[in-house]
């Protein structure tokens, strides 16, 4: 009969001795084994055959315990001791895996870890090298920045100094040409040329230290100078004595604007004084301190005198000035200082000035006025504060001068002639009242 054994191994007969039983009762048993029953497990090899031999066989060593019938009442013995065999060789086998494992472990953590430091060793070197490799590529972007900036600097400084020569020929030539139009009297082309110097001249700010830039200013300067001289003379000549325009308006228009461009408000200043002064000159010969036309009930032709000398303005000489002068605002404004000192001298001197001739003289004055700033286009500039007044330009909103109290101001250190004179006709009235009956019926005027 044959029976399934675990399979054998070369470490189980150094064991065999130990997997014997110990206690021992009286059986019949298999030939080749002693007659006693073991409580423990059967001897599984032979005296010629062990179970981890490379010439076992199974049906043989099955044979050998069990030659007859009467031997297989040990079976389940044999097999009792077969199985426990077979869980000792079982459970050498997993130490001896475990413990090569620990060992293959063990080994392998240590190869690991000498290839970890070998790895982190060519790591650092790597490291090294490259860190060795941008501190030399630092170093040579720090040369090429540097190269760099040498080179944006040196372009920066030669496109300056290109513009600058460049806007240093361009002063040169128009110096030249100005000189040119001077002689000529083109004061229009003038005006723009010198328009076109004075924002040359600005780059040239910082160069007053050298000669040449600095006598090119001051020929420029001169000639300036030269110009504005002549463009007053140009439009000194083209009026007559008596303010009458005999001159070319065009060229006098352009030698207005060359003054302004050469010598700025300056400059216009003087020309709009000469207009001035020139045009009242009449008026003062007329409207003497000691004339009667002069007086206080007089008053309303001193300012039809002016509106004529506007109208004549309007339609001959305003095509002389430029529009942004405001010339005839001016020679209006001229006119009231004049008018208000008169105004002042003469009330001054009289002994006796008449109340009615007093309000008269107000009430034109006052009408005179509102009409200036009507015609000058003056308004008030809607504002929050209601304690400061200003006065615009409506058309631009400009800030303004008003003509209110322009020449009614000089009223005011005598209106108290205008208060004695109140008084006196109020007395009047109540010295009637206390001689006659009042009768409202006879007099509808005293309601």
């Amino acid at each position: 009969m044959s029976m399934a054994a675990a399979p054998p191994t070369r470490s189980s007969a150094s064991r065999s001795s130990a997997s014997r039983g110990s206690s021992s009762t009286t059986t019949s048993t298999p030939s080749g084994v002693k007659g006693t029953r073991t409580a423990g497990p059967v001897s599984s090899s032979s005296p010629t055959v062990q179970l981890d031999s490379a010439e076992f066989s199974t049906g043989s060593y099955v044979d050998r315990l069990f030659p007859d019938d009467a031997s297989l009442e040990g079976v389940d013995v044999a097999a009792e001791n077969l199985r426990r065999r077979l869980q000792a060789v079982t459970q050498d086998i997993r130490q001896l895996l475990r413990a090569q494992s620990n060992d293959n472990n063990k080994q392998q953590q240590a190869q690991d870890l000498e290839a970890t430091k070998t790895a982190i060793g060519e790591l650092y070197t790597r490291i090294s090298e490259m860190k060795a490799k941008a501190r030399t590529s630092e170093r040579m972007v720090l040369d090429i920045t540097q190269d760099i900036k040498s080179l944006d600097s040196a372009k920066r400084n030669l496109t300056h100094t290109t513009t600058t020569m460049k806007r240093l020929q361009m002063l040169i030539g128009a110096v030249g040409q100005l000189r040119h139009l001077k002689e000529q009297s083109k004061y229009y082309e003038a005006s723009q040329l010198m328009q076109a110097i004075g924002g040359l001249r600005e780059g040239f700010a910082g160069f007053g230290r050298v000669r040449q830039i600095a006598a090119l200013n001051d020929s420029a300067d001169a000639l300036q100078r030269g110009l504005a001289g002549q463009a007053f003379q140009e439009v000194e000549r083209g009026f007559d004595s008596q303010g009458m325009l005999i001159g070319d308006a065009r060229v006098m228009r352009d030698a207005c604007l060359c003054a302004e461009a050469s010598l700025g408000v300056e400059q216009r200043d003087k020309f709009v004084a000469f207009y001035c002064d020139l045009q009242l000159r009449a008026y003062l010969a007329i409207f003497q301190l000691n004339d009667d036309v002069s007086q206080l009930e007089n008053i309303s032709r001193r300012y039809a005198w002016l509106r004529r000398i506007l109208r004549n303005y309007s339609d001959d000489h305003a095509a002389v000035f430029p529009e942004h002068w405001r010339v005839g605002e001016a020679l209006s404004r001229r006119f009231s200082e004049t008018t208000r000192d008169q105004l002042g001298e003469i009330m001054a001197t009289r002994d006796n000035i008449s109340v009615e001739h007093l309000m008269s003289a107000l009430s034109d004055t006052l009408a005179f006025e509102a009409q200036c700033n009507k015609k000058f286009a003056i308004v008030v500039k809607p504002t929050d504060e209601s304690s400061q007044t200003v006065y615009v330009y409506e058309d631009g909103g400009e800030e303004a001068v008003t003509f209110t109290g322009a020449i009614s101001c000089a009223f005011e250190p005598y209106m108290s002639i205008f208060i004695r004179g109140e008084h006196a006709k109020f007395d009047e009235m109540i010295r009637k009242f206390q001689r006659e009956p009042l009768s409202i019926d006879n007099d509808p005027s005293l309601s």
